[in-house]
């Protein structure tokens, strides 16, 4: 529920907002690959591209290597090293 929250509250141009609903997500399921994605995307609205791509590498070289939105995370981190 609090990743839904973060992706609205992103969507919506509060990204301040949606990183700190998005790390109480993660904060409660450590380490999956969906919410480590959507944190990416989150900071990357923000401007902060190096930690979006530290976070993408992370979450792309790991044990999870299927995740619903892998292909999005791929893409993401493509356009964030152009």
């Amino acid at each position: 529920m609090l990743d839904t929250l973060a992706l609205l509250e992103s969507d919506a141009g509060n990204h301040q907002q949606a990183l700190e609903h998005i790390k109480r997500a993660i904060a409660a399921s450590p380490g999956s690959s969906y919410l480590l994605y959507h944190h990416a995307l989150i900071e990357a609205r923000l401007g902060n591209k190096a930690t979006a791509v530290d976070i993408l590498k992370a979450v792309l070289g790991g044990d999870s290597a299927a995740f619903p939105e892998r292909e999005k995370a791929e893409q993401l981190l493509a356009s964030l090293q152009q």
